[in-house]
């Protein structure tokens, strides 16, 4: 009889302490130390900055004094008020091609159009952007002639600009209408970006058409071009 007691005795601590060592162990697999936090990641390559210069894909940097914008034809609008913008054929005013040069001297922008007629009156406005800001320049044609004078030119500042050696033509047989404006006049700009605009007032509304987008207006121009001879 005692004997059965001692063994009895010694089941029940054995069983006792596989109980404890499996409580034990349940713990430990249920609540895992969390991991350290990785540490924070440093960027070596700064932003880019508003005033970097324009580089190519190998870094080296660009500077163009002279570009061309080719746009397609049949895209005038038409402009009524409040009324949506529509699309209208208007030859006179249908620009194709623009080219502007950044020379040591001058800016010379040159406009092509479908087809420039002697009895149309458009608007031809150019804005020269520079490091100072953004100058106006309108320039009309009549009787198929450009004006010798801008007839609007003012400075970032809203103050009007002299220009004596400014230069306008306009060429029917070639449907072109240059532009020449002296440096001096922009102050010697180290680059310019031309935004160009035409229009003409037409029974109703105002006909729009700009070389940038195929919308009646464009906010922004070409790229930098810098004075090159």
């Amino acid at each position: 009889m005692a004997g059965h007691l001692a063994r009895t005795s010694r089941v029940g601590a054995a069983a006792l302490v596989s109980l404890l060592a499996a409580g034990c162990t349940t713990g430990a697999e249920s609540d895992p130390p969390a991991p350290a936090p990785a540490p924070a990641s440093v960027s070596l390559v700064p932003p880019p900055q508003a005033t970097d210069e324009p580089g190519d894909e190998l870094g080296i940097v660009t500077r163009d004094s002279r570009t061309m914008i080719r746009d397609p034809a049949a895209d005038v609008w038409l402009l009524r008020g409040t009324a949506r913008p529509v699309r209208v054929r208007l030859p006179s005013l249908d620009l194709r091609r623009v080219d502007v040069r950044h020379l040591d001297s001058a800016v010379l922008v040159r406009l092509r159009f479908t087809a420039l007629r002697r009895s149309d009156r458009p608007m031809y406005d150019l804005g020269l952007r520079t490091a100072q800001g953004r100058f106006f320049v309108d320039v009309g044609l009549v009787e198929g002639r450009a004006a010798r004078r801008p007839q609007r030119f003012v400075s970032p500042s809203g103050d009007a600009v002299s220009c004596p050696g400014f230069r306008a033509a306009a060429d029917l047989a070639r449907h072109t209408v240059s532009v020449r404006v002296p440096r001096p006049c922009l102050g010697d700009p180290a680059w310019v970006s031309a935004r160009v605009l035409v229009s003409e007032p037409l029974e109703g509304g105002v006909a729009y058409e700009n070389p940038h987008n195929s919308r009646p207006f464009s906010e922004f121009g070409t790229g930098r071009l810098y004075a090159s001879g």
